[in-house]
């Protein structure tokens, strides 16, 4: 009996489920940090819906407040903020698997106003004292505009709740500034008077996701 010719097994796809919803959370970082410190307040809200399986768009939006006194100047500085972009999860995720390990670029907008309280008129001569001025500065309507890459990952940890971490890096893109001095402390990217354009923040994030639909794609098994 001549054998029959061994015939080819086809390749099997597998279908995976897709979650679309609106994410919704809270950075609490920001209360944290209002705990250890006296001088601070904030508060930022985190949004964020799949577009594809591996692509969301993401926003935030917060206020802050920051006050300092150092032996050089004293300053108090509030507003809100706003960012927007996209994310783009790395992570591939195993059967029933909702879990983020992302990038994200996004643009973002500082709303402002800060006094500065007092602050110290440096000197070069090693016989003068250092002046200080101790007449409030006020300034309004500041702003400013930045760019901000962001590398963080989101955890499911019950059915659509989440925790989530991040770190970031922002460069001021454009500002305005007081006439009489520079800008201090801009809301969602952070201290701006140390000569440099570069702010890192990080964030902690809990959130809800709010189921809208599924939807599904085949994955080839070669």
């Amino acid at each position: 009996m001549q054998a029959q010719d061994a015939q080819p097994v086809a390749a099997v796809d597998s279908v995976q489920t897709i979650k679309h919803g609106l994410r919704l959370g809270v950075d609490i970082s920001k209360p944290l940090r209002a705990v250890l410190d006296d001088d601070y307040t904030g508060i930022t809200l985190t949004a964020d819906y799949r577009l594809t399986s591996k692509i969301y768009i993401s926003a935030e939006v917060g206020r802050e407040e920051l006050s300092r006194d150092t032996p050089s100047l004293t300053y108090t500085s509030s507003g809100t903020y706003f960012l927007a972009g996209a994310d783009y999860n790395f992570y591939t995720n195993w059967a029933g698997e909702d879990n983020m390990l992302y990038g994200g670029f996004y643009v973002g907008y500082s709303s402002l106003e800060q006094t500065l309280d007092s602050f110290q008129i440096a000197t070069q001569s090693p016989i003068l004292n250092p002046d200080r001025i101790e007449e409030p500065l006020t300034s309004e309507d500041l702003s400013l505009v930045y760019v901000h890459l962001r590398l963080g990952f989101k955890y499911e940890v019950l059915p659509n709740f989440y925790m989530g971490l991040h770190v970031g890096v922002s460069r001021s893109v454009s500002e305005t500034v007081p006439d009489e001095y520079a800008n201090l402390y801009a809301p969602g990217f952070g201290r701006t008077y140390d000569f440099s354009k570069f702010g890192v923040g990080y964030g902690y994030v809990l959130s809800y996701r709010i189921p809208l639909y599924k939807s599904t794609r085949s994955i080839s098994k070669d």
